[in-house]
């Protein structure tokens, strides 16, 4: 089972904000590596679609994984983030969170998608859009429908 952290970049011709992504990624991997919860850090500061569910990539075999956590994974501990890894959409890490299948290992695709966009607009300030997604992420927990 993997879980998985992305810090976006819009413009790949911006040094300083390509830095800015790459600071922000490298500072995730430490907190993480020093025991903040990966699902948590995905929540609060991942840009990926599945942040809101801490992550979850769900079950994957080895040859269905996205081709730059390929190499990777397989290596990679149970519990550890990977080290940032970056391609031009920006930079990610990776976890895995569980194995199964006995000796063989292998990780097995299943897909569960949820989807929520809420986004700032003339009406709705950055500030208002981002509360009103944390309310809905909490009334989720709470057992909400």
């Amino acid at each position: 089972r993997l879980a998985y952290i992305f810090v976006s970049v819009d413009d790949p011709s911006d040094e300083a904000e390509v830095d800015a992504a790459r600071e922000k990624a490298q500072r995730l991997r430490n907190e993480i590596a020093s025991g903040r919860d990966f699902r948590e850090v995905a929540v609060a500061e991942s840009d990926a679609s599945n942040a809101l569910e801490g992550g979850d990539m769900g079950w994957r075999a080895e040859g269905q994984l996205p081709s730059l956590v390929a190499p990777v994974v397989p290596e990679l501990p149970v519990g550890q983030p990977s080290e940032v890894l970056e391609n031009n959409s920006g930079f990610h890490l990776v976890m895995v969170m569980d194995k199964r299948g006995g000796e063989q290992q292998q990780l097995i695709q299943q897909h569960r998608v949820r989807h929520i966009l809420v986004r700032p607009s003339e009406a709705t300030t950055d500030s208002q859009a981002e509360t009103m997604i944390r309310d809905l992420y909490q009334q989720l927990q709470n057992g909400a429908s």
